[in-house]
């Protein structure tokens, strides 16, 4: 049921960081379905933290369930899941999760952590072994200090540590927006045909590609989505691109999606494209000259891409605003001139 103490409920995703980047581009979006708020924690080796708003579930056990199964299924790896007031007690809940993956704090954060060591703390190993000669062994103990003690004894770097204990949170949850450009048709009569409906989803492709920003051939699309309308029921359906959208790979792609919809029913009444998550091709590209010696290198390989190529596909990327939720809004795209 509803947390009845806590305006602010927050939910922790830890996910192993060893995953497939079409996995890890995914995960968000399907989490999007659950929450109103997705934000990206830090990514390591060892894992990816993604923070849910949990404010509004009506369940929070039921919801836990569901987030955790989907994350799984996307993921294809072992998650845990903790949900609570904070990020820091959302996160040790996931940490230290049982069995099957997931753990609901009904109680105060600081009463949830109090009884747990300081090791969980993000303290530097001196501050670690200062507070066990003071006998300070759990988070409760060291919540228990005033702060202005802790900065005297422990430095100011042990503040951020002593407001987590105490079940403080930073500000709110930040989402990210995440990049979509669609079309769609209404077939004036249901189409059966596959040929015709392969057609169709291209064109599709072709028409939402114009709103990607200029130039269009410089942005790769991560994701592609297709949603057929088969009397009344809407089938969506999802791939990995993870490249430029040229002709031919969409076509093989749309071409996968549309077979496994033979005998799915009537004829399609709507179809709609979506291409989600774009990025800059040339930046991927330029990154195969990483090992160069010199600048100057890097300019003899772009003048000799420019003059082999048409001038839209040499690019350069000029910061914009680098803290703009849109990627097309943190940079431009400008022809390169030798």
């Amino acid at each position: 049921m509803l947390h009845p103490n806590s305006v602010r409920r927050i939910a922790c995703l830890c996910v192993p960081g060893r995953i497939c980047k079409q996995a890890a581009w995914a995960i968000p979006s399907a989490l999007a379905s659950h929450s109103p708020v997705v934000e990206q924690g830090p990514v390591s080796l060892a894992e990816r933290l993604f923070y849910l708003d949990a404010r509004l579930c009506q369940d929070e056990v039921a919801w836990s369930r569901a987030v955790l199964a989907e994350a799984k299924a996307v993921a294809q790896a072992p998650t845990r899941l903790g949900l609570a007031g904070s990020r820091f007690a959302a996160w040790v809940a996931a940490q230290t999760a049982p069995e099957p993956g997931y753990q609901v704090v009904a109680e105060a954060d600081r009463q949830f952590l109090s009884p747990l060591p300081v090791k969980w703390l993000p303290l530097s190993p001196e501050v670690q072994r200062r507070l066990r000669l003071l006998g300070l062994c759990t988070i409760g103990q060291f919540a228990a200090l005033r702060e202005v003690q802790v900065v005297e004894q422990f430095g100011p770097e042990s503040r951020l540590a002593h407001r987590w204990a105490r079940g403080l949170d930073e500000p709110a949850l930040a989402g990210q927006r995440q990049e979509i450009v669609e079309a769609s048709h209404d077939f004036e009569v249901a189409e059966e045909r596959e040929e015709v409906l392969l057609e169709a989803a291209v064109k599709l492709a072709a028409r939402a590609r114009q709103d990607l920003p200029a130039p269009q051939d410089a942005w790769a699309i991560q994701w592609v989505e297709l949603e057929t309308v088969r009397a009344g029921k809407a089938i969506r359906q999802s791939a990995w691109l993870g490249q430029a959208p040229e002709h031919q790979a969409l076509r093989t792609l749309f071409g996968n999606l549309l077979g496994t919809l033979q005998g799915a029913g009537p004829g399609v009444a709507e179809m709609r494209v979506r291409l989600l998550g774009f990025e800059p091709v040339a930046g991927r590209q330029l990154s195969l000259f990483g090992h160069s010696e010199s600048r100057l290198r890097w300019e003899q390989a772009l003048e000799e891409l420019a003059r082999k190529h048409p001038s839209a596909c040499v690019v350069r990327v000029e910061p914009l605003d680098a803290e703009a939720p849109l990627i097309a809004e943190r940079f431009a795209l400008r022809e390169y001139q030798p």
